[in-house]
């Protein structure tokens, strides 16, 4: 939800779709040094850390949420607060799914990833459509404080939960880190399947997903819709992961999950370029359905696959390489 209104932000202060894909870039940018991320995810409780970065985004939400009220919102604002939460994610993703093995054990593993993917996609439907008809009648001031209200609703559960886990590794210095990097690059390298995991990560980064940040562009200048419809068009995908995740736990019966990590990849990935040619309405919500099945796919076996292969002092270092 936070990235669909930032990018239709970006699109009606600016009315500049190339301005609304550098939203996009600049949020992504961090991620390129995710391998080096380890340097902390590794040294502080996972859940404490958590909590922290939920503060930091709240922080950043809220800054944009008190400029809007203000009517001071500039774009620029947009990026900062863009590229800010990129890194913020670039921290969070990595040690939030490590945590998983510490809260249910490696053999409910994918099933604990079935039931985040679930909620995530919940709220992909139903963040985009409250968002859409909020822009729709309130404009930014009504939609970012539900985006504000969803992330202080996660921290009130991330301080509830409880875990006996403690920080992966000792205070190193900077010598020591670099060779923990080394070793997690290495490591990564000599598994294949996680070395699979990671060249089709990097292709969905960087040709598939960035269609996300461009939703807004595609509703209102290529579809005609208004923000209501561009709600609906972003809802369809949640639909579409929750759809997905069904047959990923039947898939589960009877192939193997590289077999459906590479089919979600593959299914996402021709549903995203049909859905550049589409002109109408109806034909793109079908392939953003189509889009979020194959997600459902992919983010269920990505960290499923990773965690599962992955030893229990390395799996921070490796998911912050993928």
């Amino acid at each position: 939800m936070e990235i669909l209104v930032l990018g239709w932000l970006a699109l009606e202060l600016t009315n500049a779709p190339w301005k609304v894909a550098l939203i996009g870039f600049v949020r992504a940018m961090p991620l390129l040094l995710g391998a080096f991320t380890s340097v902390i995810t590794e040294r502080f409780p996972r859940r404490n850390l958590l909590v922290v970065l939920q503060l930091l985004i709240i922080g950043s939400i809220g800054s944009l949420m008190v400029l809007a009220w203000l009517g001071a919102l500039q774009f620029w604002h947009i990026v900062a607060v863009s590229f800010l939460n990129g890194t913020i994610f670039t921290l969070d993703w990595p040690t939030r799914r490590a945590l998983f093995p510490d809260l249910v054990g490696r053999e409910h593993l994918i099933d604990a990833l079935l039931l985040e993917n679930i909620n995530l996609g919940a709220a992909w439907f139903v963040g985009p459509l409250v968002g859409g008809a909020l822009l729709h009648r309130f404009g930014a001031s009504g939609a970012l404080p539900i985006v504000f209200a969803i992330y202080c609703g996660s921290l009130v559960m991330l301080a509830r939960l409880r875990t006996t886990a403690t920080a992966p590794s000792r205070a190193i210095g900077w010598t020591d880190a670099a060779r923990r990097i080394r070793e997690g690059l290495h490591y990564v390298r000599r598994i294949p399947r996680i070395r699979g995991v990671l060249l089709l990560t990097a292709i969905m980064n960087a040709w598939v997903f960035p269609f996300q940040t461009l939703v807004p562009v595609f509703a209102r200048d290529v579809l005609g819709t208004s923000p209501l419809g561009l709600g609906v068009l972003a809802g369809s995908f949640g639909i579409g992961v929750l759809v997905g995740l069904g047959f990923v736990h039947w898939g589960r019966k009877h192939v193997s999950d590289p077999v459906l990590y590479v089919a979600g990849c593959l299914l996402c990935a021709v549903a995203v370029l049909c859905f550049s040619f589409s002109r109408l309405f109806s034909l793109s919500l079908v392939l953003m359905v189509v889009a979020g099945i194959g997600q459902a796919g992919f983010s269920t076996m990505q960290s499923g696959i990773v965690l599962t292969d992955s030893s229990d002092d390395m799996r921070g270092r490796v998911m912050a390489v993928v």
